[in-house]
């Protein structure tokens, strides 16, 4: 994901201990967190909670291997700007990170730092799959 990000010109961070991710969030600017919401220690709900009361700025993108509506709707609700089951498409994943960077009046991207926090890695399907 972070070469992806990259790709777009956006500069990211690879976390894979959510621990080390939270406390990195709560001591610097991150304007987009793409967290997985299975991980050991503590999940992508914990984590969305701790960014939500130390950096309440930050756009959320949860991630999941599960596209069961419950741990949706559980991300959802408090905040996160998507929910995306894997694997995903390309050009699905950078949709909706283009969304998630659009202030609420639509005027002008947000830029800065990007966090992925995932506990496995993750497989993309090209853009030319999945009718995109």
């Amino acid at each position: 994901l972070g070469r992806l990000l990259a790709s777009e010109g956006h500069p990211s961070l690879p976390f894979c201990d959510p621990t080390a991710f939270v406390t990195h969030a709560a001591n610097h600017a991150v304007t987009l967190a793409v967290v997985d919401l299975m991980m050991p220690g503590l999940s992508g709900l914990q984590v969305q909670e701790n960014l939500r009361r130390h950096s309440p700025a930050t756009r959320v993108i949860m991630i999941s291997a599960t596209d069961e509506s419950e741990p949706r709707l559980k991300a959802l609700a408090p905040g996160a700007c998507a929910f995306l089951s894997k694997p995903f498409n390309e050009r699905v994943f950078l949709d909706v990170v283009r969304g998630a960077l659009l202030p609420a009046d639509g005027a002008h991207l947000q830029h800065g730092l990007f966090l992925v926090l995932v506990a496995a890695r993750v497989e993309l399907q090209p853009a030319t799959q999945l009718g995109r």
